[in-house]
């Protein structure tokens, strides 16, 4: 029988249903054992009530989760299988084949992931991070992503061609950028983590422009890092705990994108905030060849010895930005500026002038990002 993605959403809808019922029922046995203890009675008629009630709330558990578990199977099918379907009924393209095959590994991918887990006593969990697709290609967990994603990012990936989802949550996002089709094989990863705001998904498209920017100028890829909850404002990024938490992720992530991408060079761009993010990811053990600093009010500690990075470390700040005043040689909001000699980082290959927001759209700056990602 050939089933349609609205039949499978039905069946999953109707297996929930049946879940619920099952556990209450569970319940009401419950609520017969517990009335039966309270009662007062005893003797072997109580013994064998208690027996039997026990037996039908501990009989129920097991049904109640695998229909748990085969409704979330059903869903994720249904999701994939509605795409599917949306590609055969859309234009032709040179594409079409290309999605369908991602999509049939994705497919192939969760029904061996789900019989799985309908063979364990709990389902396992839905697949979060890029570590725990193994190695299925980046087309497949696209489609995967896409699959569980909220509709704001399926749209933002649908108005993006060249982003493909690595990971994805209710407010956090993590995606490749590749402008020119190297996704497989790249000379060059750059991973781009923003600063103040990011979080906000209005400011999603601006952060894409931005990776597609960084792309462009280094002929590789930019992993967009948008995986942490970061301060909304100003006010909020002079705390140190939003980076503090956000850099084991960010250091859990780039040990999953080196292993994939291991003959490629992986560059670790900070920016405004994101670059605090780094420096605490860069004491976790960082997996990259370099790490940038863009204007950045301090790394959390004196020196960049006292990082742990085992790479060069690159500081820039654009003459005309702010955020100098932010930190100095001795000290600031978050330790000395990364760009003051008593630091000891590298300096940029280039001198960039501008603002705060203008690193992305300056030559000068990106052509300091093309030399740092080829030499």
């Amino acid at each position: 029988m050939n089933l349609n993605s609205s039949a499978m959403f039905a069946a999953a809808a109707a297996l929930r249903q049946q879940a619920v019922e099952a556990r209450w029922l569970r319940d009401q046995s419950d609520d017969y054992h517990r009335a039966i203890v309270h009662a007062g009675f005893d003797g072997e008629t109580l013994d064998v009530a208690l027996k039997n009630t026990q037996e039908a709330s501990t009989s129920l558990n097991a049904p109640a989760e695998r229909m748990s578990i085969a409704a979330t199977v059903l869903e994720l099918f249904a999701t994939l299988q509605q795409r599917t379907e949306r590609l055969l009924i859309s234009n032709l393209s040179e594409n079409l084949m290309v999605n369908l095959n991602s999509l049939g590994a994705a497919l192939d991918w969760a029904c061996a992931r789900s019989i799985d887990a309908l063979c364990t006593p709990s389902a396992a969990p839905p697949p979060r991070r890029l570590d725990d697709f193994g190695e299925l290609s980046l087309d497949a967990i696209h489609e995967l992503n896409m699959a569980q994603a909220p509709p704001e990012i399926r749209a933002l990936a649908d108005a993006n061609a060249d982003l493909y989802l690595l990971e994805v949550g209710e407010d956090t996002m993590v995606a490749i950028i590749d402008p020119h089709g190297v996704k497989t094989q790249p000379s060059s990863v750059t991973t781009f983590v923003e600063g103040v705001g990011s979080s906000e998904q209005s400011r999603w498209p601006t952060a894409i422009e931005r990776s597609r920017s960084i792309a462009h100028a280094t002929g590789g890829v930019t992993a967009l890092w948008l995986g942490y909850n970061a301060p909304d404002n100003l006010s909020g990024a002079v705390h140190a705990a939003p980076a503090q938490a956000a850099g084991a992720e960010l250091a859990r992530f780039q040990r999953s994108l080196s292993s994939r991408f291991p003959a490629a060079k992986k560059v670790v761009t900070g920016y405004s905030y994101g670059s605090v993010v780094s420096g605490y990811a860069a004491r976790e053990g960082l997996a990259a060849d370099e790490l940038l600093l863009v204007g950045s009010p301090g790394a959390g500690v004196p020196h960049s010895s006292l990082l742990g990075f085992d790479g060069p470390v690159v500081a820039v700040t654009s003459d005309g930005d702010p955020i100098s005043f932010t930190g100095g040689n001795y000290g600031g909001v978050h330790g000395v500026d990364p760009t003051a000699p008593m630091f000891g980082a590298q300096p940029f290959p280039t001198r960039p002038k501008g603002s705060h927001s203008s690193y992305w759209t300056d030559p000068e700056f990106l052509e300091g990002l093309r030399i740092i990602a080829t030499r």
